[in-house]
């Protein structure tokens, strides 16, 4: 019976390992700054490195005068654009016409210590999603954000425009370091519970047989 207790315990203690997580980017709102569909700005984004191996989702602070749609896009970013493929894109939003925490949810493979760009846009790959009018972001104490003047916003010959003048945008994202898939001290734990488990049965098996 200690041994069935024992194995149980190991096995228990491999299933339940906590998955580490933290939000490191302030998403107080503070006020407002015009983003994209006017004035020739196409799109705009923050920029931030990843602490942490994966990137399970980000928000914005986001309102439109006409519910402009838009897409959500997730870049390595160069130092002055995108690059690369995207990492991240959703389907067609159509941005609140309300002040709006608007939230995407993922599980994005990082690199730590890379710097990476989430930008909205209503231009992507320079086509124009349609609609009218423009959208704004809040502001806050988030990372620095930019802006693009061209009508393809991935293009990776097009440097976009740091435009920090306001402390940033209310932004907030969320990292998981653990895999989901079990590490090999994981599988070490599990397999030696399993394998006490069945030691353990077989014993008992074999005394109520004798």
């Amino acid at each position: 019976m200690r041994m069935i207790l024992l194995s149980t315990a190991l096995v228990a203690s491999a299933v339940a390992l906590p998955a580490m997580a933290s939000s490191v980017i302030n998403v107080t709102d503070g006020g407002s700054v015009a983003a994209f569909g006017q004035n020739t700005t196409y799109a705009t984004g923050v920029v931030f490195t990843a602490p942490q191996s994966y990137l399970l989702g980000f928000s914005f602070n986001l309102w439109s005068d006409k519910a402009l749609p838009y897409v959500a896009r997730i870049y390595a970013w160069s130092g002055t654009n995108p690059v690369g493929a995207a990492l991240y894109s959703s389907a067609v939003q159509q941005a609140p016409t309300t002040s709006t925490t608007v939230t995407f949810a993922m599980k994005t493979a990082l690199s730590v210590g890379t710097q990476y760009i989430v930008y909205l846009t209503n231009d992507p790959d320079g086509i124009s999603l349609g609609g009218s009018g423009y959208a704004n972001f809040g502001t806050g104490t988030g990372p620095a954000f930019y802006r693009d003047a061209h009508n393809d916003p991935s293009d990776p010959l097009q440097p976009w425009t740091n435009s920090d003048f306001s402390g940033g945008l209310a932004f907030r994202a969320d990292f998981e370091s653990r895999d989901a898939v079990p590490e090999p001290a994981t599988w070490a734990l599990l397999l030696a519970g399993f394998g006490l488990t069945g030691h353990a049965m077989r014993r008992r098996t074999s005394a109520v047989l004798a």
